[in-house]
């Protein structure tokens, strides 16, 4: 499973507050750099400028609420871009936010699709998932549907779904909703779709994400389980939270604190960290108590938790960030 599976869409929602104390907390300024795999610092990104993560040699880091640049693995600004938002590289084009409407531009910062949806994943396997339909609303796109399209910008799956994962293995876990609350979709039927939008797979389950590895992971009945592409479990529910597998192992959650279980369902690294993500490059970001460090496939701590936020690797190198010492952020828009 590709790392820009549209787990990416939830990043593109704007939350809820939780009240006074999240909002004091989205606040805190934060100082970004980009580690090599024994942690050294290589790149200097800034304040409040996180990067994500490279991709087709190349990192898209914020500047401001209203600008970007791309960078390379040296950190030389490439490409300067005057947008909302934007996103990492995927098979040449990269999803942009202008004017509260997405499209994609290429290595040049043409726009080869104009911004016209509401939303808008990188292309996967040919394939981008995008949100036709619907307006900018409090904060967030309200309405629309999602559907496919290729890089000429045509639909080519239909826009009737109402959540999405990227293709991954030539399948996309798809939802049309049966509840809403607030106009968000919170409930509804998964299936499995190929490249023409057909339906291949209707496991019964309650949450679905994109197949990696041969195996899917899914909730059912707030357990976390894996399921084979004939939609039989391998792994049965039984996770409290768990990820996708990566290089062999996923992060699965077993009361409060995560491990890493192989494809067999077996826990290899147990369950001592507070958070944990796939591993990448042989290397899997972990908190222990408030920071973040890295693990290798053994478990061992390879680099000491110390940073505030920290991503997965992605092309030999990884964002991470610490608390700014000069507090709050001083700008607001």
């Amino acid at each position: 499973m590709h790392t820009k599976t549209l787990v990416m869409m939830a990043c593109l929602l704007v939350a809820a507050s939780g009240g006074v104390g999240e909002i004091l907390a989205n606040m805190v300024s934060f100082q970004y750099s980009c580690i090599d795999r024994s942690g050294t610092k290589l790149i200097t990104l800034g304040v409040d400028q996180p990067g994500l993560p490279f991709s087709e040699g190349l990192s898209a880091v914020r500047r401001d609420y209203q600008s970007w640049n791309y960078i390379n693995k040296q950190g030389e600004r490439v490409l300067e871009l005057r947008a909302n938002d934007a996103r990492s590289f995927g098979e040449g084009l990269a999803p942009v936010q202008i004017d509260l409407k997405w499209g994609y531009i290429d290595r040049q910062g043409r726009r080869v699709i104009e911004p016209q949806f509401g939303q808008a994943g990188p292309f996967v396997e040919g394939l981008a998932a995008v949100l036709v339909g619907g307006q900018w609303g409090i904060g967030r796109w309200e309405g629309g549907k999602f559907g496919y399209i290729n890089q000429r910008g045509e639909i080519v799956i239909k826009p009737q779904l109402d959540r999405v994962e990227a293709f991954s293995e030539g399948l996309a876990a798809v939802m049309e909703a049966t509840r809403y609350y607030e106009d968000i979709p919170t409930e509804g039927k998964w299936t499995y779709i190929d490249k023409t939008g057909k339906t291949v797979l209707a496991p019964k389950v309650d949450w679905a994400f994109s197949f990696s590895q041969g195996l899917a992971l899914v909730k059912v009945d707030k357990k976390y389980g894996y399921i084979d592409k004939s939609g039989q479990f391998v792994i049965q529910p039984q996770f409290d939270e768990a990820g996708a597998f990566q290089e062999g192992l996923a992060p699965a959650r077993l009361g409060v604190k995560w491990g890493y279980i192989n494809q067999q369902g077996k826990m290899v690294i147990e369950p001592r960290f507070d958070r944990a993500k796939p591993f990448a490059e042989g290397l899997a970001a972990v908190q222990v108590g408030e920071k973040w460090g890295y693990v290798d496939k053994n478990g061992a701590m390879v680099i000491p938790p110390s940073f505030d936020k920290a991503a997965s690797f992605s092309q030999g190198m990884a964002v991470v960030a610490f608390k700014d010492p000069r507090g709050v952020r001083k700008h607001f828009k």
